[in-house]
C-alpha cells in the first residue's frame, strides 16, 4: 500500500520521492472521496519544511533560498517559492480539504499557526482573513451536525491469505451512516471470492475455518477523557459528540458467556427470568490499534487485544451506568429550550425515560433488585 512506501521512504530519507508518494497518497485519499486522509497525507510535505522568507542563496542549510517548482498537477503549487510560500500554500490546500471533511478541530491548529506566522511577520490582512477563518470554523463545530462514522473489526483467517493479511485484524472506519450491512458488501467486494463470518467468536486458532474467511464485527470507540469538553457546557454537545468518534484508538465489542450448568426449569416464569440473568456473563474484548482515527488510511492494524470478563452485576451496573449518561444528556440537550420558554423536541428523551422506568426488554432495575 501506498502508505507503507511512504514510510518506508521517509525511514531512508529519500525527500524527493517521499514527497513524490506523499503527493500520490494526498490525491488517492481526495479521489475517493476521503479529503480528511487527504489532507493528513499532504500535512506529511508540510512538516518538512520551514517558516522562512529568506532568499539569499548564502543561507544556512535551514534557510533555503528558492524551492524549485512542483510536479504539475500537484495541488497546483507551481513556480519557484520561498518556504514560507510553500509551507503556507499547502496549509492553506489543507485547510479546504479539512473542511470539506468536517474535520475543523484539525482546521483550528493550523489556522492558528498560520495565524501566528502572520502576526510575526505583520501581514495583517491575511492575519483577519485567517482569524475570520477561525471564526467560522468555530461556529460549525459548535452549530453545524456531523454525523458519527461506524468501526467494525476485520479479521482476515484461513489458510488462503497471503502473509501480509493471514491472521491479522484491523479497524476499519466506515462511511457516514454505513452500517454493517453495506460495509460487508463492500469488503467482499474488494476481497472477491471469501467468506464472510458474522459471529464474534474467537476465529484465531480455529482450523475448521474455510480458506479465505472474513469476520467482521461491529466496534464502538473507548473515548479518552482527556479529549473530550466539559460536560455541563451545552454548547459543547457537538463537539462531545465529535470526539465520541474521532482522536480514538481503543475498540471494544462484548460476547456473551454462558457458565451455569443446565438446570431445572424454574416453575414461575419470573425465576426463570431471574436464572437466565444470573448466567449472563461477558467477555469484553479490547483492540488497540497501531493509530489513532482519522490519519493516513480509512484502517489500522490492531497491535494488541485486552479481554475481561464481566459477572452478572458488573453487567447490570455498566448498564445502568448507560443509561443515566444517556438521560443526562437528554436533558442536557433539551434543558435550554425549556428555561427559555421555547418548544423543546423531547419524545426521544421520554421514550428513553419511560423505557427505564418501565423496561419491556429484561426486566430493567425491578430485574437488578430480583436477582441481587
Amino acid at each position: 500500500m501506498l502508505i507503507h512506501l511512504v514510510r518506508f521512504l521517509k525511514d531512508l530519507s529519500i525527500p524527493n520521492l517521499y514527497l513524490k508518494y506523499v503527493h500520490h497518497l494526498s490525491r488517492y485519499h481526495v479521489l475517493a472521496n476521503n479529503p480528511t486522509e487527504g489532507a493528513l497525507a499532504l500535512k506529511l510535505h508540510a512538516n518538512t519544511l520551514n517558516w522562512s522568507t529568506s532568499v539569499d542563496p548564502t543561507a544556512a542549510h535551514d534557510m533555503i533560498p528558492l524551492l524549485p517548482p512542483l510536479q504539475e498537477g500537484e495541488h497546483h503549487l507551481r513556480g519557484w517559492e520561498t518556504e514560507f510560500e510553500r509551507k503556507e500554500g499547502l496549509y492553506l490546500t489543507i485547510l479546504e480539504l479539512l473542511e470539506q471533511g468536517k474535520a475543523w478541530e484539525h482546521a483550528i491548529v493550523l489556522c492558528r499557526e498560520l495565524s501566528h506566522q502572520y502576526e510575526l511577520t505583520h501581514d495583517y490582512p491575511r492575519l483577519a482573513a485567517c482569524l475570520r477563518k477561525m471564526a467560522r470554523l468555530y461556529e460549525n463545530m459548535a452549530m453545524v451536525e456531523r454525523f458519527p462514522a461506524s468501526f467494525y473489526r476485520v479479521g482476515f483467517f484461513g489458510a488462503g491469505w497471503p502473509s501480509g493479511l493471514k491472521g491479522r485484524e484491523f479497524i476499519y472506519r466506515g462511511d457516514e451512516w454505513e452500517r454493517i450491512g453495506p460495509f460487508c458488501e463492500r469488503i467482499l467486494e474488494a476481497y472477491r471470492g471469501a467468506t464472510l463470518i458474522r459471529t464474534t467468536g474467537d476465529l484465531r486458532n480455529d482450523r475448521r475455518v474455510q480458506p479465505r474467511s472474513i469476520q467482521v464485527v461491529s466496534v464502538t470507540p473507548v473515548v479518552r477523557s482527556t479529549t473530550l469538553p466539559m460536560p455541563l457546557v451545552p454548547s459543547a454537545a457537538p463537539t462531545r459528540q465529535y470526539y465520541r468518534t474521532n482522536e480514538v484508538q481503543v475498540f471494544t465489542f462484548s460476547r456473551p458467556l454462558r457458565k451455569m450448568k443446565a438446570a431445572k426449569k424454574p416453575a414461575r416464569p419470573e425465576d426463570a427470568a431471574v436464572a437466565e440473568f444470573l448466567d449472563l456473563w461477558t467477555e469484553k474484548v479490547f483492540l488497540i490499534t497501531q493509530d489513532s482515527f482519522p490519519h493516513l488510511d480509512r484502517r489500522s492494524p490492531v497491535v494488541r487485544r485486552v479481554k475481561y470478563t464481566l459477572s452478572p452485576i458488573e453487567n447490570a451496573i455498566v448498564a445502568i451506568r448507560t443509561k443515566t449518561e444517556q438521560l443526562t444528556g437528554f436533558q442536557r440537550h433539551t434543558a435550554p429550550a425549556v428555561q427559555a420558554g421555547q418548544e423543546a423536541q423531547v419524545r426521544q428523551f421520554t421514550m428513553a425515560l419511560n423505557g427505564s422506568v418501565d423496561a419491556a426488554v429484561n426486566g430493567g432495575i425491578p430485574m437488578y433488585r430480583r436477582a441481587f
